[in-house]
């Protein structure tokens, strides 16, 4: 059956009526979810970059996670060797306060109590100081994850360090006595500085985590930034693009309601 010249130009108005109705539908998904590839058909390509790059920010965020552990972690040691750092310079006050000939044997008697007291103390820090399971003062090495990859620069290596009172060698130390209080002081001097080092170590290593927080920071950014750019939509131009789609649908259905009259009265014309 022959399709007359009226029927052919309906045809043709309502597919240009039914791709702008379409280019509207698409555009409203765009704007509404700012999302420019909706399906895979949209950019294929675009899209397997994009769910890259998301992968790569979910796991740049999980690194930043365990580096933010691992502050938590230095934080928890360096406090408590600052506790067992004021206590051995107590116990340091003591012995040179059991040094002097002028105490009698019951003052001597209280010093070493209290001293007794302070090394139990140094040794239970030691013992109990642990972030979720791990100890901190008893020697060792924790590896912390802060890269999203297997290589060697993708781990940080942090020394535990033992700060026992066998390691700090305050085990023996005696203050019942003058000779054994003098005699003590130099374990009490090294036994400080042990502890200023462990500290300062830890300090170094929050420093270099700090570092590494804020560089996989400006990577993350970066990464967000590449992919929006692929996926985003452009509003601005997704909006012209609707107004503009919207004008060709308006313009085509007038036309065709046009192109619809004329046939109408031409079918007149001829039955007359």
């Amino acid at each position: 059956m022959a399709i007359s010249i009226g029927g052919a130009s309906a045809l043709n108005y309502s597919r240009n009526a039914s791709r702008a109705a379409k280019q509207q539908a698409d555009t409203l998904g765009r704007i509404g979810s700012g999302k420019r590839i909706q399906r895979a058909s949209d950019d294929a390509a675009g899209l397997a970059i994009a769910k890259q790059l998301i992968a790569e920010l979910g796991s740049a965020q999980t690194a930043s996670q365990n580096i933010d552990y691992g502050v938590s972690q230095t934080d928890i040691a360096e406090g408590a060797l600052q506790q067992q750092h004021e206590l051995v310079s107590r116990m340091r006050e003591l012995a040179v306060q059991s040094g002097s000939d002028t105490l009698n044997e019951t003052d001597r008697t209280a010093i070493q109590a209290e001293f007794t007291q302070l090394q139990a103390e140094v040794g239970r820090i030691a013992e109990t100081t642990e972030f979720n399971g791990n100890a901190l003062l008893q020697g060792g090495e924790t590896e912390l994850q802060i890269g999203t990859g297997n290589g060697v620069e993708d781990r940080l290596a942090v020394q535990t360090p033992d700060s026992g009172i066998a390691a700090l060698g305050l085990d023996a130390v005696d203050l019942s006595t003058a000779a054994s209080a003098r005699d003590a002081l130099d374990s009490f001097d090294a036994a400080s500085d042990a502890l200023s080092q462990s500290r300062a170590s830890i300090g170094a290593t929050r420093n270099r985590l700090e570092g590494a927080l804020e560089a996989n920071a400006v990577t993350m950014e970066n990464i967000a930034a590449a992919a929006s750019r692929i996926e985003d939509a452009d509003i601005a131009r997704e909006t012209s693009e609707l107004a503009l789609s919207r004008t060709r649908g308006e313009i085509a259905n007038r036309v065709s309601k046009h192109e619809a009259g004329l046939s109408a009265g031409m079918l007149v014309d001829l039955i007359a």
